[in-house]
């Protein structure tokens, strides 16, 4: 039987363990876990009795949401998951006043965003790496 539930801390290793298989591991820790579900509005986990299968976390500042780490174990894919999670989280933010809901995506998942009612802004989304150095 398959379920979402909210992530405790007992599934921060499966977690790991799944972005690493999806290519989101990012080099976290359980540590940078625990961070994340600190701060994230909703932090969920679609499971059955054993394996963690997906995950998604969103963090909300009382207006807008952005949605982090969406993945879905790659044998799992195509089958509703992904588009599962992201309603789920929508509905919660929703509930929590949400009025906008960002993401970043991969090419390859563009299409899947643009399927569920996602659409590309027309400003350019800008990242800057803290961790780099860089001459003054």
């Amino acid at each position: 039987m398959f379920q979402v539930s909210d992530v405790t801390k007992r599934d921060f290793p499966k977690i790991l363990n799944l972005l690493k298989k999806c290519n989101l591991d990012f080099k976290r820790n359980i540590s940078d876990l625990e961070k994340a579900q600190k701060i994230s509005g909703v932090f969920l986990i679609y499971k059955d009795k054993k394996n963690i299968i997906g995950t998604i976390r969103a963090i909300f500042d009382g207006y807008y949401c952005m949605v982090f780490d969406l993945a879905v174990a790659p044998k799992f894919r195509n089958q509703g998951i992904g588009e599962l999670l992201m309603k789920e989280v929508e509905k919660r933010l929703k509930k929590q006043g949400a009025k906008y809901v960002f993401l970043n995506s991969s090419d390859g998942a563009v299409k899947f965003y643009k399927k569920i009612g996602y659409t590309k802004p027309k400003t350019n989304p800008l990242i800057k790496n803290l961790n780099q150095t860089s001459a003054i």
